[in-house]
């Protein structure tokens, strides 16, 4: 029996399937994400901390440039640049980090590597999860002294930037399940990837473009309605940034944010269980 076991240890060593983890992994800490960050191209923590400080940098920038005056720029319009540089750093860096997390093991064949490991599929979701989460959690965080600079030169913009917080969050919670989606839809990370910022642009951008064609040929319902699918409009109508301090877009746009979001985890869950089956 010993011998027999020996050899099981022995064929699972030789195929690498870990049995145990690292020392160098706390116990409660998911090793999918350990694994993510360190095969990643930027998941090193030196990548992130320079990321989080240029962030940092940019929006105090901004609010520094306001302050001095040296522009007629008012807090709308800078508040706006920052809504609109958070909101582009989101959906630039989202699908990059989320399109591959299924397709790519499901390509590589990992996955039924990660099956035969002792964590079950929801841990192994969770962790492929977190790895995106961290990263675009502190983009958002790392902004935040722009804003509390913003508060400081003028106290009545506290509410206001709270609901853009919300609206931003509620962009990156949108883009991190969309891409997850397009991952767990898709067999191959190029396609995924390719479909995660097509959908992102014709959100993002496409609602945009009416926006620009608002009055001639759409009117302002139409405005309103393509805006509403959009949760960075939202942010930009909160702030009232030029152009957009007409538009009524909440709580219309966190509803469908969360809906889609809903919708977007369920079908990932969904799918990931049928990637689970015997086959």
């Amino acid at each position: 029996m010993r011998s027999q076991a020996n050899d099981g240890q022995h064929q699972h060593a030789a195929i690498g399937i870990p049995q145990r983890r690292k020392l160098t992994i706390a116990p409660l800490v998911n090793p999918v994400m350990v694994k993510e960050f360190r095969s990643r191209r930027f998941g090193r923590m030196h990548w992130m901390l320079r990321l989080a400080a240029a962030s940092a940098m940019a929006s105090l920038g901004l609010t520094y440039v306001a302050s001095l005056g040296s522009m007629d720029w008012g807090p709308q319009t800078i508040g706006g640049l920052m809504v609109l540089f958070q909101g582009a750093l989101i959906v630039l860096l989202t699908p990059a980090l989320a399109a591959g997390l299924i397709s790519s093991e499901v390509e590589s064949g990992g996955w039924q590597l990660l099956q035969m490991t002792p964590l079950s599929a929801t841990q192994i979701l969770l962790g492929k999860l977190a790895s995106v989460v961290w990263p675009i959690l502190l983009i958002l965080v790392s902004t935040l002294p722009g804003y509390v600079v913003m508060v400081y030169i003028e106290p009545a913009m506290w509410l206001q930037i709270r609901q853009v917080l919300i609206c931003l969050t509620f962009t990156a919670v949108f883009s991190i399940t969309l891409s997850l989606a397009c991952s767990s839809l898709l067999s191959r990370t190029a396609t995924a990837t390719a479909a995660s910022y097509g959908a992102l642009a014709a959100i993002c951008g496409g609602t945009m473009l009416v926006w620009l064609l608002r009055d001639a040929p759409f009117g302002h319902s139409a405005v309103v309605a393509a805006l509403t699918i959009n949760p960075l409009a939202a942010g930009l109508a909160v702030i009232r940034a030029p152009g957009f301090a007409e538009y009524q877009l909440i709580p219309g746009s966190w509803w469908f944010a969360a809906f889609a979001s809903t919708l977007f985890l369920a079908l990932v869950v969904l799918r990931t269980h049928q990637l689970t089956r015997p086959q």
